[in-house]
């Protein structure tokens, strides 16, 4: 329906946003097993065959959360549309049913709430539950529900996006939803959005401070874990310059 919507940089754009949040994210395969814990982002997957349906729903079944964004779950593995609206695939997680894409222009800015996105939005009706988080302020489906949220029974909750955002909608979406799941990042605020924390071993024994900028990062007693090296050396609490730290919890 749009020849301008691009998955690798939905993909990247969506992980960048948890960076940016300081919430530590794994990137895997459609075929990889689900936590059943945290969330899952699931961004522009427009083939979902019966068994990662499956393991979908189970996650959210035990409790764990999912946020499902434009042009996902379209058709199965056949490419066999299902009937009844989209996302026909993952219809019955997300409470919601769509029975219009109405791309944007390129070019052309629409607002959710204020804030602005592109390239995409839907005609969407919710069913009972679904809590509307967002809607479009104008486009072809102004007035409708832009972002959406239904709250699962053990605590979890899934969520859909029916726009593009642009940098500042996605982080306030991500945001009320990682609070929704109970996902919150285990960096210090002054640290969110400058490293990147990665960890290893046993229970996360080895901790890895990744610097996203060029200025060094002070890590001071951030209760991370001990300092053991630094990439340039050193075994001072600051991070490199595009350099790693690693700690010991």
């Amino acid at each position: 329906p749009s020849s301008l919507l691009r998955y690798k940089q939905e993909a990247l754009d969506w992980y960048t946003a948890l960076l940016d949040a300081g919430v530590r994210a794994d990137v895997v395969p459609a075929s990889a097993p689900l936590p059943g814990r945290g969330l899952v982002i699931v961004p522009m997957l427009h083939v979902v065959d019966d068994a990662l349906r499956a393991r979908l729903d189970a996650h959210v079944a035990a409790g764990g959360s999912l946020l499902v964004t434009a042009c996902s779950g379209i058709a199965d593995e056949r490419l066999h549309t299902a009937l009844g609206g989209y996302p026909g695939r993952l219809r019955h997680l997300l409470g919601v049913r769509v029975d219009e894409l109405l791309p944007v222009l390129g070019g052309e800015t629409i607002h959710v709430d204020g804030l602005e996105a592109t390239l995409w939005s839907e005609r969407i009706e919710t069913t009972v539950g679904t809590e509307v988080l967002a809607r479009f302020d104008d486009g072809p489906a102004a007035g409708g529900p832009a972002a959406t949220l239904v709250r699962g029974e053990r605590g979890g909750v899934a969520a859909y996006v029916a726009t593009v955002p642009a940098r500042e909608l996605r982080a306030d979406l991500l945001a009320r939803v990682l609070d929704a799941s109970g996902v919150a990042s285990e960096l210090p605020t002054d640290l969110r959005g400058r490293v990147e924390l990665v960890e290893r071993g046993t229970a996360g024994e080895w901790r890895f401070l990744v610097n996203r900028g060029v200025d060094p990062v002070p890590v001071g007693d951030a209760g991370l874990g001990t300092v053991v090296v630094a990439s340039d050396g050193s075994t001072d609490a600051v991070v490199p310059p595009r350099g790693v730290l690693v700690l010991r919890a």
